[in-house]
């Protein structure tokens, strides 16, 4: 189980919902401009936020940025390679 947010996360239901991450986490780490970077990023965020029902950060600050969707994925990851 991954718990973030006091709310527990069963690893098979995220794998499922986050898709085929690696390759648009892959492609975050190929881009060779700023521009095809920030592509990769909110392409790679989407299936993020919904695996972890995350919203997007909103005009009066309540939400989720995507730097912070790519942290709970780094700590996910992190989590089910046993790093902490």
């Amino acid at each position: 189980m991954f718990t973030f947010d006091s709310r527990n996360y069963d690893p098979m239901v995220v794998r499922r919902k986050l898709g085929d991450i690696n390759t648009l986490l892959r492609a975050i780490s190929e881009s060779k401009d700023e521009q095809s970077r920030l592509y990769a990023i909110g392409e790679a965020v989407r299936p993020i936020r919904a695996a972890f029902d995350l919203p997007p950060l909103s005009h009066d600050g309540a939400g989720f940025t995507e730097e912070y969707c790519m942290q709970i994925m780094s700590e996910f990851s992190d989590g089910l390679r046993g790093k902490k």
